[in-house]
């Protein structure tokens, strides 16, 4: 088996052949995606979104398709980190309404594209994920010889159609003769585990299990962890008298104002954001996005907007205050999209931080609120990333005047 190995950084975006999903109309479009690192205290150490305004069943059929995607890789890939995967549907018209879960099996194989090195090529698939464990099955999809008509339509010679091996017996033996004759190739599939060992030619063993004396190993430290411990519970059994008596002196002597220290400490970290009673030191002083339900932000995208902004912000701060912090409240005010003359789509998205203060070993000050505004082609959901660049150099360009007349050090 070829050495194979992962991508270095999800920063670096590799370029790849196309992949489309197909629908029951016939019509299709190419997958587009980006990759990132999860969020900081994230319960979802993989996941993925979709850009692209579509019904919520497109999510979830994206988020199990990385689920499987990263499961099988990982036995293949050593080193391979969690991500996470922006899915964009390209060139789909703001008027065109998408549905169901069938995309899910295209998803997979445009994330696998970026994930191994080797390139099988332009690809065409339809499937639905009935999981995101245990290799990813594969179940059927409605309307599959449209869909395969479609994929005759646009598939170079040579091209590969992936489709839910539950279907072959919807596809009639001519039918499947006639796309062959043109050059393609039609692979059914009943997992995404299937299809990645297909289309990369994964033929050898998968990662080596760990060896059995390391396992013996294991099993003859736990033994001696419980000889040992009956040895130490023996011990306490015999001096619990004595520690009973030291715990008591202990306590007699301890001060009462231990209690009202934790609870205050407890009140501190539940502060509300831009609370000045928080300490200026506080390192979960940072603003944080409200998600209205007018802009139908997921938490996926919400969080990958606070990291990528923080991560701007605080590459700046560390060169001058380390300790510098600031609270605020990230608002997206206004999300449009519109079909321009030449068919393309533009959209505009306008961000805002509110109430923004600044906080150092010396002081907290406040600054003006900050509006940015970022036009661009796609879904407005595309443009996020570029709204937290841009609002993260406003807000850098306002501290260097507001903290440097407050007097905070390294700003002077």
């Amino acid at each position: 088996m070829l050495k194979r190995k992962a991508m270095n950084s999800y920063s670096t975006q590799k370029t790849c052949s196309p992949t489309w999903i197909l629908f029951e109309s016939g019509y299709a479009v190419k997958v587009g995606l980006s990759l990132y690192s999860p969020p900081r205290e994230t319960s979802r150490p993989i996941d993925a979104y979709v850009v692209t305004e579509c019904e919520n069943s497109f999510t979830k059929s994206a988020r199990r398709a990385v689920e499987a995607v990263h499961g099988v890789a990982n036995r293949f890939l050593p080193g391979l980190k969690p991500v996470v995967v922006g899915y964009d549907l390209m060139g789909l018209s703001a008027t065109r309404q998408v549905t169901g879960e069938s995309g899910g099996l295209a998803f997979a194989v445009a994330l696998a594209k970026r994930l191994f090195e080797e390139d099988p090529g332009p690809v065409a698939a339809t499937g639905v994920l009935r999981s995101g464990h245990n290799g990813g099955e594969i179940g059927a999809v409605k309307g599959i010889q449209a869909k395969l008509e479609g994929a005759s339509i646009l598939m170079p010679s040579g091209g590969v159609i992936l489709y839910p091996i539950e279907n072959e017996k919807d596809l009639p033996d001519s039918f499947s003769m006639a796309l062959s004759e043109k050059g393609l190739v039609l692979k059914p599939v009943a997992n995404v585990d299937e299809a990645i060992k297909w289309l990369f030619k994964i033929k050898g063993p998968e990662q080596p299990a760990k060896p059995r004396w390391r396992f013996l190993m294991i099993v003859l430290l736990i033994l001696m962890a419980g000889s040992l411990g009956g040895y130490w519970l023996h011990k306490q059994d015999v001096d619990s008298d004595k520690v009973s008596k030291s715990e008591k002196a202990t306590a007699s002597e301890a001060p009462k104002t231990g209690s009202r220290s934790t609870e205050s400490a407890r009140e501190n970290t539940n502060a509300s954001i831009g609370t000045p009673a928080l300490s200026p030191a506080s390192p979960e002083l940072w603003p944080k996005m409200e998600i209205s339900t007018k802009t139908s932000l997921s938490k996926t995208i919400a969080g990958l907007f606070t990291q990528q902004f923080r991560r701007r912000v605080e590459a700046w701060s560390m060169k001058g205050d380390p300790d510098l912090r600031f609270t605020g409240n990230i608002q997206v005010v206004q999300m449009t999209e519109k079909e321009a003359s030449e068919g393309k789509l533009r959209s505009e998205i306008i961000v805002s931080l509110r109430t923004p203060v600044v906080y150092s070993e010396k002081g907290r000050q406040s600054i003006a609120p900050i509006h940015v505004t970022v036009n661009g082609e796609g879904p407005a959901k595309s443009l996020m990333l570029a709204a937290a660049d841009e609002l993260a150099l406003k807000l850098i360009d306002s501290l260097k005047n507001s903290v440097a007349d407050h007097g905070f050090r390294g700003f002077k």
